[in-house]
């Protein structure tokens, strides 16, 4: 046998580790059956109905931190107290608006998101114990 008609392979498997990460790369590329994007949705809008209102609350209580600390920094620093007392109490104020805002705002996304929530936890629960069944 002449060197140049030689035959070689290689080859590796890839490790545990690596064949999880090639999957869930194929996951996000692969077409979704129905039950997989409803399980994403519910997903998405639970994430939504909490992560909205944290995230307006905490910048409503930055907001109030920093006023806070300008009114500290007036009556301290630049020996204008009345002004630092009356920001340093609105900065206060803001800040103690910070929580009902939080509750008022999930109030709101839970009543307008719950039918749509709820339908798809029925839904996919449905469809988990017809296949359980089978």
């Amino acid at each position: 046998m002449k060197k140049e008609d030689k035959f070689e392979y290689n080859y590796s498997a890839p490790t545990a580790g690596e064949r999880k990460q090639v999957e869930s790369i194929r996951s996000i590329y692969a077409p979704q059956d129905k039950a997989s994007a409803e399980k994403q949705r519910l997903m998405h809008l639970n994430k939504k109905v909490h992560a909205v209102p944290a995230a307006v609350s905490v910048i409503i209580g930055i907001a109030g931190l920093l006023i806070f600390g300008l009114g500290m920094t007036l009556a301290m620093e630049w020996n204008r107290l009345i002004a630092g007392i009356i920001v340093g109490i609105a900065g206060a104020a803001i800040m103690a608006i910070a929580c009902p805002v939080y509750r008022l705002i999930f109030k709101k996304l839970k009543k307008k998101y719950s039918g749509e929530i709820i339908a798809l936890c029925d839904s996919i629960l449905g469809k988990d114990e017809n296949a359980r069944e089978e």
